[in-house]
């Protein structure tokens, strides 16, 4: 597929391009590693738009084939008009590159060389869906060029498990917990298309602090603590959603504070049976950050 489309794409007469100064903003000041980047996005632009749209195929195909004349893809890599694959890479390489940017990404390179951009999809505005975006963004662009494991959560992105907790406590509370989980991993999928997700993500750190730093204040009763505990080490222990995440020191680490945590609990099993507990601590962990974070704290208070 990514032979086909970039054949179509970068198949055109080489033009000379302008001799005026240009600002690349944040691209790289390397010419080949900039028009590699552009070419890259370029062809996932071109690639989520729907095969039926034939006006809008022609129409972005064309800007990408000017972006490449201009940023003299051809020139630099004269063995892509031949076989495109060869310098762009294969989808997982391509997917990998610029994949929760390649809007952002194709825009900068539009705007570097005077052609113009395309739109970017806004963040929702109603609270519960906001967060349930930030919650699917931020799992994805914290993915790097890692793959998901297919079985896992978006809630077991600390930061995005964060945000789940918001949106529940945006929807109603508590009972709106695995609702939020599920509506957040549906749309992961659509995060992993919209070509903004990193520019979602980085939107969202900087309206909500707690997303990177925690305010990690456990409450002072036990039963309280254990339960927040009991919630955040749950979905932490899983390590993020790359394969193999579980596996890692510190989700073992917090594996082994689940289950002492659970352990004590246990002990306590009247804190799950009460409904205000509950509300409370989904509120508390709405309130306090990153799940990650926040599982520190309960590890250096419950786990000797």
């Amino acid at each position: 597929m990514v032979r086909n489309l970039a054949a179509i794409i970068l198949s055109a007469a080489i033009v000379a391009g302008g001799c005026a100064a240009r600002d690349f903003g944040e691209l790289p000041k390397d010419a080949k590693e900039r028009a590699l980047l552009c070419g890259r996005a370029g062809v996932m632009l071109i690639g989520v738009t729907p095969v039926d749209d034939k006006a809008r195929f022609d129409r972005l195909a064309d800007k990408v084939r000017k972006l490449s004349n201009e940023d003299g893809f051809y020139t630099l890599f004269p063995e892509g008009n031949s076989d495109p694959a060869k310098v762009l890479g294969d989808e997982a390489a391509i997917q990998g590159a610029v994949g929760s940017h390649w809007l952002t990404t194709v825009n900068s390179c539009f705007r570097a060389y005077g052609i113009e951009e395309e739109p970017v999809p806004a963040l929702p505005q109603a609270a519960y869906d906001r967060a349930i975006a930030c919650a699917a963004s931020l799992a994805y662009d914290n993915l790097g060029t890692q793959k998901p494991n297919p079985e896992s959560r978006v809630v077991y992105d600390p930061q995005a498990g964060y945000f789940i907790h918001k949106a529940a406590v945006a929807a109603g509370g508590a009972t709106y917990l695995v609702k939020a989980s599920d509506d957040a991993t549906t749309r992961f999928q659509q995060a992993a298309t919209n070509g903004a997700a990193r520019a979602w993500a980085d939107q969202c750190k900087q309206e909500d602090a707690k997303a990177v730093k925690a305010v990690a204040v456990l409450p002072a009763e036990e039963p309280a603590a254990l339960l927040m505990c009991d919630d955040v080490l749950s979905f932490a222990m899983e390590g993020g959603m790359a394969i193999g995440a579980a596996q890692s020191e510190q989700a073992k680490r917090y594996a082994g504070g689940y289950r002492a945590v659970h352990a004590r609990l246990e002990q306590a099993p009247g804190a799950r049976a009460d409904a205000q507990l509950v509300e409370e601590t989904i509120k508390r962990v709405a309130e306090a950050g990153r799940l990650d974070q926040v599982s520190d704290a309960c590890i250096a208070r419950f786990v000797r």
